[in-house]
């Protein structure tokens, strides 16, 4: 059984409607969501 779910964000671009879509979906179905920044290594 999956227990919650990664919601990985491009730092550069930010949250965007999709993510935001699929974290409801996520807490509707009772999974813990754990937010993942990524590429904030790069420079802008």
């Amino acid at each position: 059984a999956c227990e919650g779910a990664l919601l990985v964000v491009d730092a550069g671009q930010g949250v965007e409607a999709q993510s935001v879509a699929n974290c409801y979906t996520a807490i509707e179905q009772g999974l813990e969501v754990l937010p993942v920044l990524n590429k904030m290594d790069l420079p802008q």
